[in-house]
């Protein structure tokens, strides 16, 4: 299954030398495949399974932790130079970096579940960066450089939103199941 050195033999899998015993359903679950997952089960491949999602969360919030970080301290930096009179980005990041903190304290330290309104509310902030960066494509007409950085970085942040969202769809459904 999926290249991780594993068989399915009438109703157990085989891992190397290790034997787990599971439906079908668990299997097909553990191998990263769409299927359902009984979470209460004490099955080793759904508890492996439930690690591997959270450590994608934790890898992928981290990392949009710290860029929301960067990018707000860059704001900030905007406003304080005398760049620009006010940086939208003090706040939107700020949103970005606030719920990238909740999934991770949420899902990943304390492996509690996160209600689909709170996944909204994190897709939500992903989208006002993304927002952010489409006013910079309309509202800045003279400089075509910092358009095409603004355009990229808009779909770049609409794309986040979008990882990020099944991410947490993912471990929600998990926990439903």
């Amino acid at each position: 299954m999926h290249g991780r050195n594993m068989r399915r033999d009438e109703g157990a899998i085989v891992k190397g030398s290790q034997i787990m015993t599971t439906s079908f359903s668990s299997a097909v679950s553990s191998s990263g495949t769409d299927g359902p997952n009984d979470s209460s089960s004490s099955s080793p491949a759904t508890c492996e399974s439930d690690s591997t999602l959270q450590l994608r969360l934790k890898r992928f919030f981290l990392v949009v932790l710290f860029t929301s970080l960067f990018f707000w301290g860059w704001a900030v930096l905007n406003i304080v130079t005398g760049k620009v009179p006010f940086d939208l980005g003090v706040v939107s990041f700020a949103f970005s970096a606030l719920s990238s903190a909740f999934v991770l304290k949420r899902a990943v330290v304390d492996s509690e579940e996160i209600s689909s309104r709170a996944q909204k509310m994190v897709l939500s902030s992903h989208l006002f960066v993304s927002f952010n960066y489409l006013l910079g494509v309309v509202a800045v007409r003279d400089k075509l450089g910092f358009q095409i950085y603004c355009g990229i970085f808009s779909i770049g942040w609409a794309f986040i939103g979008k990882v990020g969202y099944s991410l947490l769809y993912s471990y929600g459904k998990r926990d439903r199941s």
